[in-house]
């Protein structure tokens, strides 16, 4: 009987621990915007009893909310920073289902694709940069060397000359790019590699 008692206590400190939250939320809803999830988020309310070896408990309520398209971001760039490139993607994933203009999370994306040999999927991800940011250097050039490594060289040639525009007074990046062209007219990549371009006219 005192098992049952101490039962039926825990299910009132719980059902008032509920209603507190509830009057809380109410009485701040006069000053502050109430929030409205979407239909396709939820809001959690996690319940937690602590007991003590004398047997007494706490009862604490939270509540989680979900992120804007800028907490996901952050929060993506933190697990990337911490090398966990795949658990970074989701949550840039759903920065840019909030926000599908937020350049800054494809581009982060696009490199946690990369780090994971995404590369297709990466160079989705750049494009995505290239719409929405067409002056993005980085985006342009670390889009290249990915097509350059699926063996695309046409593209890749493409994206390097686009970088170049941003760029123009980089000789290195005109050595890298004639030799993009150069493996796209060959359809191979070794006497570009080999800085060998013998017979091949590059357009300027």
């Amino acid at each position: 009987m005192n098992i049952f008692n101490k039962s039926i206590g825990v299910l009132l400190i719980v059902f008032i621990a509920f209603g507190i939250l509830i009057l809380i939320h109410s009485a701040d809803a006069a000053s502050k915007p109430v929030f409205k999830p979407s239909p396709n988020k939820t809001v959690n309310i996690k319940v937690k009893i602590n007991f003590t070896p004398t047997n007494k408990f706490t009862v604490v309520a939270t509540t989680q909310v979900p992120l804007s398209a800028e907490g996901y971001y952050n929060e993506g760039m933190k697990l990337f920073n911490q090398s966990l490139p795949i658990q970074a993607i989701t949550q840039f994933e759903r920065a840019t289902s909030l926000n599908p203009d937020y350049a800054a999370a494809w581009l982060a994306k696009a490199r946690a694709q990369s780090k994971i040999a995404q590369y297709q999927t990466s160079v989705d991800s750049y494009s995505q940069v290239n719409r929405i940011d067409p002056g993005n250097y980085d985006a342009w050039y670390e889009k290249a060397k990915l097509l350059e490594r699926l063996n695309r060289y046409k593209d890749a040639y493409d994206a390097y000359n686009r970088a170049l525009g941003l760029k123009p007074d980089n000789p290195d990046l005109k050595s890298t790019r004639d030799k993009a062209y150069v493996a796209s007219v060959r359809g191979f990549s070794f006497g570009a590699e080999m800085g060998y371009i013998p017979y091949v006219e590059i357009p300027y």
